[in-house]
């Protein structure tokens, strides 16, 4: 039943075609015996360019509608593809960025540190050069103390045995007398 139905509407879409057809076939032929078409070279153009697109538009519709379908698809899963990819590029940017920020602060810390540990041995060899100093002037300060204490010992030893001699030789010229 279905069949029938379907052959029946397939002869009733052909016989309007032929009607269709005809009736341009016949109005063509009366505007051309009536001189009111003069064919030359733009109008040929123009009727074979008429006849082109009813005959795509009748016959190739369907081919022309699936190659442009099938287009389409080529053209939507090279977008998918190259959505995906931006996608991970994107991904790829921000987990690098995440790593920089990261790294950034880890070298900041890293910065500090290092800044407190030359504040410790900057202090470190302040206080030492400090140290040192003071050794050196309490090193010189003795051996000064030292010297002065050697040479007072060397002159008082000098003047001593010049005042014994003194006495001597006046004990011994008082005893002359």
């Amino acid at each position: 039943m279905v069949t029938l139905d379907s052959n029946l509407s397939n002869q009733k879409k052909y016989i309007i075609m032929i009607n269709t057809s005809s009736k341009i076939l016949i109005l063509l032929a009366l505007i051309c015996a009536k001189e009111i078409l003069v064919f030359n070279e733009e109008i040929l153009i123009v009727i074979a360019f008429s006849i082109f697109l009813y005959l795509v538009s009748q016959y190739s519709s369907s081919a022309i509608v699936e190659e442009l379908d099938e287009k389409a698809k080529v053209i939507q899963n090279k977008f998918d593809i190259y959505k995906n990819i931006e996608e991970k590029t994107i991904l790829h940017l921000l987990n690098y960025h995440n790593k920089r920020e990261l790294l950034s602060e880890k070298l900041k810390t890293i910065s500090k540190i290092k800044k407190l540990r030359m504040n410790i041995v900057h202090q470190y060899y302040k206080t030492n050069l400090s140290k040192q100093t003071l050794l050196q002037i309490e090193d010189t300060l003795n051996r000064f103390i030292l010297n002065e204490y050697i040479n007072t010992f060397a002159f008082q030893e000098k003047f001593v045995l010049k005042l014994s001699n003194l006495k001597l030789k006046l004990i011994s010229h008082g005893k002359k007398k």
